[in-house]
């Protein structure tokens, strides 16, 4: 590492050094400064904020509460941020200055990490393209911006990144998913992109759509010098093959984040997020205790590798005690790093199997890899059954190529193999053997326009609860991943 990347990095890098040796005191400290920031809030007043003394008697005072518990406490934040509904119904989550603040440091984590990793400030010596939400903010009845949380982000981006980032706000007002691309492509042509961050599904459209109108085969032909890839929003592997064919062997980096805020930062090559423990108060709950009175709350230094948890967060924006609606499982505790498992009330769960988001995406690559099959995007759905018999989970799966039976007898496997109650239900003929209906790549993107979800903040919901007869007869305009 030169000398210039080791003096510019120090203070990140001591910061991860922390983070991973450090999470229990940090948390600690995190939340003391959380109640004395919101102690004379509504909020505050309501739950003697002033008097609570450390984690415990925090868990003892202030209950799990949603958003609409909390909206009588909210004070008015800087911006609402919308979510997109893709799992619930779209809510309206507050974003504050010191919210910004803690977000923008994670991403600078982010990047030091990469770097850091390279041993070269290289990718940040060009510009950044970022593939956000491109939505425009628009005032409500109280006056406050609303908008996505990656364009509230960009709005407020740092003075360092506002000359190095595209495509800026210069996408947002245009209408369409199609003018939005062609316009970042017109901007972006022909610059020194070296870093390039957006959710895997709609970097993956990008490059389809540049190949389509510029007649490039890879991203990388019009960008030669990219050098770091960072990912969020949904698991990267199932696209990785994409990925990794349109980027070439890039350094990547993930973030898991939400609107309610940043919560871990992939810290190095392998999976698991490291949590952002001196920026958030985090707390995990089984995932069953979540509707009791008293639930099981524990803190960082609590929880067990292998267990599902609801996460629960204390949060900058005065959210106290939310329950994000995510499940996440710790691969190691020191230091710790989580993974996404799925959300709190998506499972496929017709015959008691309880199959979560990260398994379905997790068997789709392994049977993809077992066959030697380029999958794109992949769901579970759970229809009821019918005329007395037994239930059967139906995979709709993208594949250029592939018998559905192989196809079907591979995911089964594979599922049998990371789930456990999956494989009693199996053999204990609770569920019949999955069918699987191969769809031409690109349906799921024709199907998310049909539903006017389209665009870099919509993702592919894994998991449904019917047969969408609008997705299975749709004949696409285009892939999202190479055949």
């Amino acid at each position: 590492m030169s000398a210039l990347t080791s003096l510019v990095l120090w203070r990140q890098r001591r910061r991860l050094e922390r983070l991973r040796r450090r999470p229990a005191t940090l948390q600690a400290d995190v939340l003391r400064r959380l109640l004395a920031r919101h102690a004379d809030t509504p909020l505050g007043r309501a739950f003697g904020l002033r008097d609570v003394r450390g984690p415990d008697d925090f868990a003892a005072r202030v209950p799990l509460r949603g958003l609409d518990e909390h909206r009588p406490h909210l004070a008015r934040p800087l911006y609402w941020s919308l979510t997109t509904g893709t799992t619930s119904a779209q809510k309206e989550v507050p974003v504050t200055r010191e919210l910004l603040r803690a977000n923008a440091g994670a991403v600078q984590l982010l990047l030091a990490s990469a770097l850091l990793e390279q041993g070269s400030l290289r990718p940040l010596l060009g510009k950044l393209l970022f593939l956000g939400a491109c939505t425009p903010l628009r005032p409500g009845p109280d006056g406050v911006l609303r908008g996505a949380a990656t364009t509230i982000g960009l709005r407020e981006r740092p003075r360092f990144w506002r000359r190095r980032l595209l495509p800026g706000d210069a996408l947002d007002e245009l209408p369409t998913w199609t003018e939005k691309l062609d316009r970042l492509l017109d901007l972006a042509r022909g610059q020194d992109v070296r870093t390039v961050i957006g959710m895997p599904p709609w970097l993956l459209s990008l490059a389809d759509h540049a190949a389509r109108r510029l007649g490039v085969e890879r991203l990388r032909d019009l960008w030669p010098d990219v050098g770091l890839v960072i990912t969020g929003g949904t698991f990267v592997e199932p696209y990785r093959a994409g990925l990794d064919a349109t980027f070439g062997p890039v350094t990547s980096r993930a973030m898991y984040s939400a609107s309610e805020g940043f919560f871990g930062i992939q810290d190095g090559p392998a999976p698991g997020y490291l949590p952002l423990s001196d920026a958030i108060y985090l707390e995990f709950v089984p995932p069953d205790e979540l509707t009791l009175p008293r639930p099981t709350r524990l803190r960082l230094d609590q929880v067990e590798v292998g267990v599902d948890y609801a996460l629960v967060l204390t949060s900058w924006a005065g959210l106290f005690a939310y329950p994000v609606g995510d499940t996440v499982r710790f691969t190691s505790v020191a230091p710790p790093r989580m993974v996404v498992t799925g959300r709190v009330h998506r499972w496929a769960n017709v015959a008691g199997e309880k199959v979560s988001i990260s398994q379905v995406e997790a068997a789709a690559v392994a049977a993809g890899a077992r066959l030697g099959l380029a999958l794109g995007e992949v769901a579970l759905a759970t229809p009821p059954p019918s005329g007395g018999g037994r239930a059967r989970h139906v995979w709709l799966v993208e594949a250029a190529r592939g018998d559905e039976a192989t196809l079907a007898r591979a995911l089964d496997e594979a599922l049998q193999a990371l789930s456990p109650t999956y494989r009693t239900r199996r053999d204990g003929l609770a569920l019949e053997a999955p069918a699987v209906r191969r769809l031409a790549p690109g349906s799921f993107h024709a199907w998310l326009t049909r539903e006017g979800r389209v665009g870099a903040h919509h993702k592919v919901p894994r998991i449904l609860d019917a047969l969408p007869a609008d997705l299975v007869s749709i004949t696409p305009e285009r892939a999202l991943v190479p055949a």
